[in-house]
């Protein structure tokens, strides 16, 4: 991934996709990427080649993240059965720390003014249980208090609960005191864990190898 950036594309950036990626796993949700970046209105290949430069690597690994859990999930419920019912839970839960882990890191930063929001909700996964009401309302967050009355206005008794444990953290003026010295990415980590454990609990079902491998992961 960090030698598409030195590449030219005056050719187009298609013509990167067909050339490298077209035979990589990574294929179908690169070009989703680049389609995502391509399609906005007046932008040219001088600009998308700026975007696919060093310093925007982790926007592009987060619209592929997002691109991927979109396509794994509708792969999962085309299974039907337990693996549908067990995965769907599972990725539809990963989507919505996914949501809270892209709107609070961009607290305090120039993705959450109304300027910039756009370039954030791009990032959020179309599905999950904050989906579509609760995504919604987040789209428009643009601090602690707007970030917390979206999850509240949606039932999403568990993202509040999260979201009030690592408030403090996000908070310019709380943050490296007592209290406020633990991120999402820290509960959410600790949850996923839990998550996984109970795919083994449901017999005659695919998602026990997805949970074996993440748990593995977190060893």
């Amino acid at each position: 991934m960090k030698t598409i950036p030195s590449m030219g594309v005056d050719a187009g950036y298609d013509d990167i996709y067909k050339t490298i990626l077209i035979d990589t796993p990574v294929g179908p949700y690169f070009e989703e990427f680049l389609k995502t970046v391509g399609s906005e209105e007046g932008k040219s290949m001088t600009e998308v080649g700026t975007i696919l430069s060093e310093t925007d690597l982790e926007l592009m690994k987060n619209v592929m993240k997002k691109a991927w859990l979109e396509d794994f999930y509708s792969f999962t419920q085309s299974i039907g059965g337990s693996t549908a019912e067990v995965m769907g839970h599972v990725l539809r839960m990963e989507a919505d720390f996914r949501t809270m882990m892209i709107t609070l890191n961009a607290l305090n930063t120039p993705l959450a003014s109304q300027s910039s929001q756009g370039e954030r909700n791009k990032l959020y996964p179309s599905f999950g249980y904050l989906y579509p009401e609760g995504t919604s309302k987040l789209e428009k967050a643009w601090n602690e208090g707007t970030v917390r009355a979206a999850l509240e206005s949606c039932g999403a008794a568990k993202h509040v609960q999260l979201f009030d444990q690592v408030k403090a953290f996000y908070d310019a003026e709380s943050r490296g005191k007592d209290g406020a010295n633990k991120s999402i990415e820290d509960l959410i980590y600790v949850e996923l864990g839990y998550l996984y454990e109970l795919a083994f609990e449901q017999q005659m079902n695919y998602g026990v190898f997805y949970a074996f491998v993440k748990l593995k992961e977190q060893e």
